[in-house]
């Protein structure tokens, strides 16, 4: 709690007034429902239905997150009442917005997403290196106070022009973006028993909401790696069987350390030359214990 409290995600997640952290709630508050009908199916299914409306409001305030459910898909029959659950609240939210705010909420939405996705495609959006920080300026007691922050845009469209100066179109970052997605499903497939433990299919769905960050269009902010925290919890909880311990801890120390490294002393960032590598180092550990994780769990039901 302190490392995320003193890191600098934090602080620009509260700066810019982000919304990140409901959804962390969100998945947390699902997941404890989750583990609750995995301790007794026969007893607890309805834990299910609750887990899946909690996870359809989550996807109704922001859609993309619907890829979480794909781990899911291969015990569809086990978890149906996540699924209905999910559709239930979704379908429900959505028309509940249109009926009460009219279609033009979702059409400005959208189109709100294509612009600021032409923005990013263009390089029209202010991004901000390690060595030119934001100065944010804002009002407080009448009179103007500044914040130094340094901003970052690791969206896969920035990144790549950034370091490598590659511009890559729309239809390639969809195509890339598939190619990715069947080799997941594939990787999924094909250890699909591992997916058994509560926290691995869990673990598996956000470690896909955080690569399907990467490919989406738009602009991401540095306050997106709150998305982060529940994974790593994950990670913390996955069983010495599966990750030894000479490799869990220093890797969870390291993260820790890096959160509060980036905290709000501008200097420190120059120890790990930039917000994008940090960011990116911390996505790939993720990714990388949640495949070692899903490849050495033995094929039985844990909770």
């Amino acid at each position: 709690g302190l490392a995320v409290s003193w890191s600098y995600f934090w602080l620009y997640h509260v700066e810019r007034g982000q919304f990140y952290i409901f959804y962390v709630f969100l998945f947390s508050l699902a997941y404890w429902f989750f583990r609750q009908a995995h301790r007794n199916e026969k007893k607890n299914q309805w834990y299910y239905l609750a887990c899946g409306l909690i996870l359809g409001l989550a996807t109704a305030l922001r859609p993309p997150l619907a890829i979480f459910f794909i781990p899911f898909l291969f015990s569809i029959r086990r978890y149906l009442l996540i699924f209905i659950g999910s559709a239930i609240s979704f379908i429900l939210l959505v028309a509940g917005s249109i009926a009460v705010f009219g279609a033009s909420l979702w059409s400005s939405y959208f189109r709100a997403m294509s612009i600021f996705g032409q923005y990013n495609f263009n390089h029209q959006i202010i991004s901000v290196s390690w060595l030119n920080p934001i100065i944010t300026e804002y009002r407080q007691s009448g009179t103007n106070s500044y914040v130094n922050l340094i901003g970052s845009n690791t969206s896969l469209v920035h990144i790549l022009h950034f370091f490598t100066r590659i511009d890559i179109s729309a239809i390639g970052l969809f195509i890339l973006s598939a190619f990715v997605l069947v080799a997941v499903v594939w990787f999924l497939r094909r250890y699909q028993a591992s997916l058994k433990d509560c926290r691995l299919i869990f673990l598996a769905g956000l470690s896909l909401v955080l690569i399907l960050d990467l490919f989406l269009p738009n602009f991401r902010g540095c306050y997106n790696e709150i998305m982060c925290l529940l994974p790593l919890l994950l990670i913390a909880q996955v069983d010495d069987a599966i990750i030894s311990n000479i490799l869990i801890v220093p890797v969870i120390l390291l993260l820790l350390s890096i959160l509060i490294i980036t905290s709000n002393h501008n200097s420190f960032v120059f120890l790990f030359l930039s917000l994008p590598i940090i960011e990116y180092f911390i996505l790939v550990s993720i990714i990388g214990l949640t495949v070692l994780a899903v490849i050495r769990q033995k094929p039985k039901s844990l909770i």
